[in-house]
């Protein structure tokens, strides 16, 4: 007598569980602070693509995070708060629906890369109070080697008499651009030299940030006119 074994099998074709991709969130403190709000609706201790993406307004102030790899998938976001964290740098181009982005009191923030320029585009509230050394860029493709002039980039006099004077070690294949702090390019030219001057008393007085773009490195400094 033959027997006949009957297997039941149900198969689902093109179903995707809602939460089977999670993001790359490197920082504790910026994952833990995601939690804390909720924003792990499975509640499986990480954040998918769909759990960000449902996200609109996102506080994250005052968590001692240093970096907010991730906020990229938070696409939907409206709303956000980095308010007195440890950032040296922010990519927020991904955010295009942000209307209201606070970046306040982080002295050691300084790149900010934004999806135009300049930046804030109208219709988007900007809060940097206590956050000096901030610049906006749209170029992201490029970290920041040196948060410091060091001795291949040097600025002088500082605080300016209107002339700036930069000098640095290897001048081959860099290019240097002036921002004032809304982000704003007021000057970009090659070095032709390893000693440059450029008159700035044309500009208004006030805080400028100096980057020199060497060989893929960007090396930033600060100038006061």
């Amino acid at each position: 007598m033959k027997k006949i074994v009957i297997i039941s099998s149900i198969i689902l074709l093109g179903i995707t569980p809602m939460f089977s991709q999670n993001v790359n969130i490197p920082d504790a403190n910026f994952l833990n602070a995601l939690l804390e709000q909720g924003v792990d609706i499975n509640a499986d201790a990480m954040i998918s693509y769909a759990e960000a993406e449902a996200v609109t307004n996102l506080d994250v102030s005052n968590s001692s995070i240093s970096d907010l790899t991730g906020i990229e998938a938070f696409v939907n976001l409206t709303y956000l708060n980095c308010w007195n964290n440890q950032l040296t740098s922010l990519d927020v181009s991904k955010n295009t629906a942000l209307n209201v982005l606070y970046l306040s009191n982080m002295p050691t923030l300084y790149q900010v890369c934004v999806w135009e320029m300049p930046f804030p585009p109208v219709g988007v509230t900007l809060d940097i109070t206590g956050s000096p050394n901030i610049y906006f860029t749209t170029d992201c493709t490029v970290g920041i080697n040196s948060l410091k002039t060091e001795k291949e980039f040097i600025i002088y006099p500082n605080p300016s008499n209107g002339i700036i004077n930069i000098d640095m070690d290897y001048p081959l294949d860099s290019y240097i651009e002036i921002y004032n702090t809304k982000g704003r390019i007021i000057y970009s030219k090659p070095a032709i030299s390893n000693q440059i001057k450029i008159d700035i008393s044309v500009f208004p007085k006030g805080v400028y940030f100096v980057k020199v773009k060497q060989q893929g490195v960007l090396k930033v400094g600060k100038v006061v006119w």
